[in-house]
């Protein structure tokens, strides 16, 4: 029998980091094994470039990225709703969160923004959305990222420094 990946790349859009899903798919997808991978994305440019990778499911879900809501909407609802739908063995998200509850199958997070991990960052955006909601809204993302983490089965990074930032927090 052969075991579900279900890839979360929701907010994967055109450019640099679909080049890198793509190659990372088709490494993946070429190895040898009992895996099926279904990625989730809601950019239909995204879908299409992934419909040339051989060994890959998708699905379309374009209405996440309508408002903040949708977004909260997908990841308490429509992500655990599809894992279950799919008999998945294993999430993958490359979006540096998760469900808000622990899901009951592995999951494996890639926590890509560092910023959530520096305060000079976190001084740089709320410089450039200032306002009590733009903080409000920079940590509830921190406390979801921080909550995702520690909720993760396994966590990777792309940089040791990264790595470094997250275990010192």
């Amino acid at each position: 029998a052969q075991m579900i990946v279900l890839v979360n790349a929701i907010s994967i859009r055109e450019g640099g980091s679909l080049v890198v899903l793509i190659s990372l798919l088709e490494k993946l997808a070429a190895r040898p094994g009992n895996l099926r991978w279904h990625v989730a994305v809601g950019d239909a440019v995204a879908s299409e470039a992934l419909a040339r990778v051989p060994g890959i499911e998708r699905s379309l879900h374009p209405w996440v990225s309508r408002s903040p809501l949708h977004v909260l909407f997908w990841y308490a609802v429509s992500l655990p709703r599809l894992a279950r739908a799919l008999n998945a063995g294993c999430l993958f998200s490359l979006t540096n969160y998760l469900p808000f509850r622990k899901l009951r199958i592995p999951t494996l997070l890639l926590v890509q923004n560092a910023g959530h991990f520096s305060g000079e960052f976190r001084r740089l955006t709320l410089q450039h959305e200032p306002g009590a909601l733009a903080r409000w809204i920079w940590a509830a993302k921190t406390r979801w990222v921080l909550r995702s983490i520690a909720q993760a089965t396994m966590v990777t990074v792309q940089t040791a420094a990264l790595k470094r930032a997250i275990i010192a927090q």
